[in-house]
């Protein structure tokens, strides 16, 4: 198995939901394990997103952000 590092991990929306869920702006009752597990790009329309997409957390580091674009 490979493993594809998120996105959601260094965007700005993400926070803990209900019941420990991992949620975000986009996705307010738990986001996509797709998204979650890096199988989709939320850097592009996803189903349901209401038009909010990636957007880097200001305070993620630089280094993570670049690298995690490259794999995108």
């Amino acid at each position: 198995m490979v493993i594809v590092p998120s996105d959601c991990w260094t965007c700005r929306h993400l926070r803990l939901g209900h019941a420990g869920q991992f949620a975000c702006a986009a996705f307010p009752r738990g986001v996509p394990t797709d998204l979650l597990e890096g199988r989709a790009n939320h850097r592009k329309p996803y189903p349901g997103d209401g038009g909010i997409r990636y957007e880097p957390d200001p305070d993620a580091p630089d280094e993570l952000i670049s690298e995690l674009a490259t794999v995108a």
